[in-house]
């Protein structure tokens, strides 16, 4: 029997969104996001374009996750 994991886990930001933020977070603005690759309990995974045009997966905290969250 093969099936599919599938989580119910929404997003926290639109594609739009997490390009701003990725972009803010590693401190440069030429960062494109192409796709959300995957949503997690904690994270948000995103397909993107580096500044040198190489594909790239980022990784970035959900909205509203805070150190207390993930600790306790």
């Amino acid at each position: 029997l093969t099936f599919a994991l599938k989580e119910k886990c929404p997003p926290t930001r639109t594609i739009e969104e997490a390009g701003e933020e990725i972009c803010k977070l590693l401190g440069n603005p030429n960062y494109k996001v192409t796709k959300r690759l995957g949503v997690g309990t904690v994270a948000e995974t995103y397909l993107a374009t580096d500044p040198t045009g190489k594909e790239v997966a980022v990784k970035i905290i959900k909205r509203g996750i805070t150190k207390e969250k993930i600790l306790y």
